[in-house]
């Protein structure tokens, strides 16, 4: 069982890795000016609207409406990366921990860790519930749910590990591979969808 004590924390340590790509790009990332919310490129015309006809001058009506909606989208937004950034520290600890329980062969700390992250996923799911997305980042916000899906996965995997002896488990040892691979790839993905959002700043 030595070949799959060391191998597994190498595979959890791969999705640490991950997490803290995310937590760096979306640190760097502009997270949006306060102040574009309060001064839309169209301000500068009612000035001197009141030169001209009534009609024209009800316009400007439909762009403050429209900047409230801009900011408050980029308000949620900034408030959906920011929670990712905090899960991204979490994310860290807990795969770390279950590294840490594994690497010491210790399984009711493995089992531990790894009911700590099911926790985590059923907060952090409950909290995308309560916070819907604007259209401007709903790609992103879908992607976040998928990653906690392919997270509380490598988390059951891991709790079956535990569990196994003997050949199982080294076959669970595949499994968890498996789908830490996946959990990779949902983060990817992750981070492609909060990149590629097209809320305003």
């Amino acid at each position: 069982m030595r070949r799959s004590r060391w191998l597994l924390p190498a595979v959890l340590a791969l999705t640490v890795v991950g997490v803290l790509a995310l937590a760096l790009s979306l640190s760097a990332r502009p997270q949006g000016d306060p102040d574009l919310g309060g001064v839309d490129p169209a301000s500068a015309s009612p000035s001197a609207a009141p030169t001209v006809t009534p009609t024209p001058s009800r316009a400007p009506t439909a762009s403050p409406a429209g900047a409230g909606e801009d900011a408050e989208a980029r308000h949620r937004f900034v408030e959906f990366q920011q929670r990712l950034i905090a899960d991204a520290a979490e994310v860290q600890a807990s795969s770390q921990a279950m590294t840490d329980a594994v690497q010491a062969q210790d399984d009711p700390a493995t089992v531990a860790a790894s009911v700590d992250v099911l926790d985590f996923v059923d907060r952090e799911r409950d909290w995308l519930a309560a916070h819907p997305p604007a259209d401007c980042y709903s790609t992103a916000h879908g992607a976040a749910g998928a990653m906690l899906v392919a997270y509380a996965a490598v988390a059951d995997a891991v709790l079956a590990y535990a569990g196994a002896t003997g050949l199982d488990r080294l076959e669970a040892l595949a499994i968890v591979a498996d789908r830490a691979d996946a959990a990779r790839v949902s983060l990817s993905q992750l981070q492609v969808a909060v990149e590629s959002a097209t809320c305003p700043r």
